[in-house]
């Protein structure tokens, strides 16, 4: 998984397990920021009682380097717990993230990543929704978990890509309830990027 930019990974920041992770979270007094892509976080995120969880509202992890620039003051000197899918991509973005300068040290990782963290929380621990994984399963959760994700085009509750629907025109992978998933032709489905860039529909003179 290509960040885009060159980092040093010998910077990634120290590893915590689930259950270190877990501890940390319940403590409060940290940043929580999510190394993944928008189509993952928006079906499922950490959520703990007073922590801030940052998701990256981006297409691809190549572009997490500049949304990170973005919201370096908002976390200037602040402890920062990131996490990812697998723990993967949180190597190069914790360290690209740990060169941004002193006031950006205090970065750790999640072990494993979110696997391993609902391998020792079955419960969901500080997990709300649902995990998006690269294989058949789709996505993957708690039974009986509350659905987080919203339906783009009806705002009604989601968390089921199995349809797969994308974006007609840069073909990021969007989030519709079976409804609107046979609502919009495959042709007319926009992310929220490319229809705020859509021209104005022509009107008759």
């Amino acid at each position: 998984v290509s960040l885009g930019v060159d980092v040093p990974l010998a910077e990634a920041g120290a590893h915590l397990d689930a259950a270190d992770f877990h501890a940390a979270l319940s403590d409060g007094g940290v940043v929580v920021m999510d190394a993944r892509n928008a189509y993952e976080s928006r079906i499922g995120r950490f959520a703990a009682p007073g922590v801030e969880t940052l998701c990256p509202n981006i297409r691809q992890f190549s572009d997490l380097p500049r949304w990170i620039e973005s919201v370096l003051p908002q976390i200037a000197h602040k402890k920062v717990l990131m996490y990812c899918t697998g723990g993967v991509r949180c190597e190069s973005a914790s360290a690209f993230l740990r060169t941004r300068g002193d006031a950006h040290r205090d970065v750790c990782q999640l072990r494993g990543g979110i696997e391993r963290y609902l391998e020792r929380y079955p419960e969901g621990g500080h997990w709300v929704g649902k995990e998006l994984v690269f294989d058949p399963r789709r996505a993957v959760g708690v039974a009986g978990a509350d659905v987080v994700g919203r339906c783009l085009r009806c705002d009604a509750a989601a968390d089921d890509y199995a349809a797969e629907p994308r974006c007609a025109q840069c073909r990021l992978l969007l989030l519709l309830c079976p409804r609107c998933v046979d609502a919009v032709p495959a042709a007319e489905r926009r992310c929220e990027a490319c229809g705020a860039a859509a021209p104005p529909a022509a009107t008759a003179e």
